[in-house]
């Protein structure tokens, strides 16, 4: 196996643990599983899974997985959260 294989295998496998993980808080947990895929308010063919949310992290950060369907980009864009 070549290493590119290699990588997008091991990618792969990371993707997936941390689609099925868990999060874990000061005073809860939560399973990943458990969260709703939801499509992007502007790029058609990406879907956000929020782990941590903005506003539950007191405004401070947030953790999102970013699924692409093929042929699907995200464009220049900013978050203005500062």
């Amino acid at each position: 196996m070549n290493n590119e294989r290699r990588m997008v295998g091991m990618k792969e496998r990371l993707f997936e643990k941390m689609d099925g993980g868990r999060i874990e808080y000061v005073d809860k947990a939560v399973d990943a599983v458990g969260i709703t895929w939801k499509p992007h308010p502007i790029y058609a063919g990406v879907s956000l899974k929020t782990l941590i949310d903005f506003e539950e992290a007191g405004g401070r950060f947030s953790s999102l997985l970013v699924r692409l369907q093929a042929g699907s980009e995200i464009g220049e864009h900013i978050h203005d959260t500062l």
